[in-house]
């Protein structure tokens, strides 16, 4: 085979000349194609506010953004990419009930009364979350029921659960103490999958009551209070904290909350899930009486 008039082994030919074409040939990108996908992805996401405050984020460390979550501050939305990922994870756990069950494994996912994941519930029902599952019959705890909870980690994040999820994803283990501690149980098994190479960690996490009842204090702490909680020490607007965080700009007040009910300074959260007004008017309702709630600081 000759190439330049010297002579090649024919493999090595066929690899000049394919490494030679694929430089001089645009490869042809179905862009529109890649748009409606992701058009189609970024109007179906949920365009509402969660109507309490989740169990899965308790765990972080600003008191702050957790607040203005729970007051519907500003809606979040992702991009494509991102809701490509969260799906991701709801699609592994589906997986990874499959692998326990075949490894004869009971689980249950699902409340037969609801057809839902089962949940739990504090403060007045304005704090709650769903579990991932509940099974029986662990090799390592066989006469126990145990929380089941999954997760999807690049492996970037993965590295940091060497030295397990109290140390590498501590908003995990709040997550799964509050969960036990509703539930009643003693145990978990936390899964976390690398999305990159499908290397799994399983981690047996036990009960801690002074992590549940300090968690779920949080709770009651952001939920009752009628403003902002203070930043953290050290939160400024330029730091790294702050830069990936929905609020930036309200907390550090260069945007206005959204206006509705729950940013009004005259709405307060009531019992069953409900709202009131110490204004008497129908919560649900901006009236002309509406004032934004406004951090001292």
């Amino acid at each position: 085979f000759r190439v330049n008039r010297f002579s090649l082994p024919i493999y090595s030919g066929l690899s000049y000349l394919l490494t030679f074409f694929s430089k001089t040939i645009n490869m042809n990108t179905p862009q529109k194609t890649i748009n409606l996908i992701d058009s189609a992805l970024e109007e179906e996401q949920e365009s509402g506010h969660r109507r309490h405050l989740g169990g899965s984020i308790i765990g972080r460390p600003c008191e702050r953004s957790l607040w203005y979550v729970f007051r519907w501050a500003k809606k979040e939305r992702f991009d494509a990419r991102m809701l490509r990922l969260f799906s991701r994870g709801h699609e592994e756990e589906d997986r990874i009930i499959r692998w326990l069950r075949k490894g004869g494994i009971t689980v249950w996912d699902r409340d037969a009364e609801t057809g839902k994941q089962y949940r739990i519930e504090d403060c007045g029902g304005h704090f709650g979350g769903s579990l991932d599952g509940i099974c029986y019959g662990l090799p390592d705890l066989p006469n126990e029921y145990v929380l089941l909870e999954f997760k999807t980690s690049s492996a970037k994040m993965f590295k940091k659960l060497k030295d397990g999820v109290l140390i590498g994803k501590p908003e995990h283990y709040a997550q799964m103490q509050v969960y036990m501690h509703k539930r009643g149980l003693k145990n978990a098994l936390y899964i976390a999958v690398n999305k990159d190479n499908d290397e799994m960690h399983l981690e047996l996490v036990a009960y801690n009551m002074g992590q549940a009842f300090a968690n779920i204090k949080k709770a009651h702490g952001i939920i009752s209070s009628p403003q902002p909680p203070a930043r953290p020490q050290g939160y400024t607007i330029n730091n790294l904290e702050c830069s990936w965080c929905n609020f930036r700009g309200i907390c550090h007040g260069e945007e206005e909350m959204e206006k509705h009910c729950r940013s009004c300074k005259h709405s307060y959260p009531a019992e069953e899930s409900s709202w009131g007004c110490s204004n008497g008017r129908v919560f649900g309702v901006v009236c002309g009486g509406y004032e934004q709630i406004k951090s001292d600081d």
